[in-house]
């Protein structure tokens, strides 16, 4: 009874954390304007051009990017049952990180990571150090496995030594996660944190758990990159899966930057860009797709947000 009382502080507390201030937000929402805009006139792309790949997307891609969407959230619903040993069904897990998703994909700061421990808690009554260290013990997981990932992969294709982006990722994937830390659990007791973050780092030393978790976060990896190459080939353009996998992999970690803008606007379309031109595609072809692209994947994030909070409710209310 008195943890469920402590637990219950802690979520009464988290829910009054101010995520961020208006400034904070009109500063990285104009930062993701200013990147788009400086995109659009260096490429001087139309609304024509736009346009146009709209029109001629293929149906066929875009239901197959859809369902490797689907796919990766099952994954991720499995590879999170590994660590929660309750009776949370995995109908409600895969709502709840359909919505998670969506408030990750418009939230900066990874503030969306807050929303699973606190509806966990508030409709099947699991503990918020429970939820938190297996959220912290797959994330690093996740994170580990990405940046090897794009060390392996961008260092031989566009000729940057991999040491070097090692390093940087590291270093800013830590500190990113370090002050979203700081935000989100700042008024919970820092007792309650500490044993979170033991309980996690006790879990990482058990090769089993680790292992299947890699090998979730192994497939979430492939369907993400699948999605993406389908979605791309979509509106008309057709790269090969080691460069999507590139693509892929840095729009994972752009998403922890500190300016990252609300869905990702203006970072993730200027960093893979970059980098397919890196790849040699011109930006004058790959950057409309790249544009549109990303509206359908907003778009198919929300629709799923949308879809795995209601399928959460109509869960809890039976």
């Amino acid at each position: 009874m008195q943890g469920d009382a402590i637990d219950r502080i802690e979520e009464n507390a988290v829910r009054t954390i101010p995520t961020l201030t208006i400034l904070r937000w009109i500063v990285q929402l104009g930062f993701g304007i200013i990147l788009l805009w400086w995109i659009v006139r260096w490429v001087d792309v139309d609304s024509e051009r736009l346009w146009t790949a709209v029109g001629k997307a293929s149906p066929l891609d875009l239901a197959l990017a859809v369902v490797f969407f689907v796919i990766s959230i099952g994954l991720k619903t499995m590879q999170f049952r590994i660590c929660l040993s309750s009776n949370v069904s995995n109908k409600y897990l895969f709502g709840l990180l359909l919505s998670q998703n969506a408030l990750l994909t418009i939230l900066p700061w990874r503030i969306g990571e807050i929303s699973l421990p606190l509806l966990l808690r508030r409709n099947q009554d699991v503990p918020l150090t429970k939820s938190v260290s297996n959220i912290l013990m797959i994330r690093l997981i996740d994170f580990a496995f990405i940046i090897v990932v794009a060390a392996a992969t961008s260092g031989p294709k566009i000729r940057i030594y991999v040491s070097w982006v090692t390093l940087f990722v590291i270093v800013v994937i830590l500190g990113s996660l370090f002050y979203a830390a700081k935000l989100v659990f700042r008024r919970v007791p820092t007792l309650k944190f500490v044993i979170a973050i033991s309980v996690a780092f006790k879990s990482l030393s058990n090769p089993t758990t680790v292992g299947s978790i890699v090998l979730f976060s192994a497939g979430v990896f492939a369907m993400t990159t699948l999605q993406s190459a389908f979605a791309l080939r979509a509106f008309g353009l057709t790269i090969p899966l080691l460069e999507v996998a590139i693509l892929n992999a840095a729009s994972l970690l752009v998403a922890v930057l500190p300016l990252h803008p609300p869905g990702g606007w203006g970072t993730i379309d200027l960093i893979q860009v970059v980098l397919l031109q890196q790849l040699n595609f011109q930006p004058e072809i790959t950057t409309p797709v790249i544009l549109v692209t990303h509206c359908f994947y907003t778009l198919l994030v929300l629709l799923g947000g949308g879809f795995g909070w209601w399928l959460c409710r109509n869960i809890s209310h039976r």
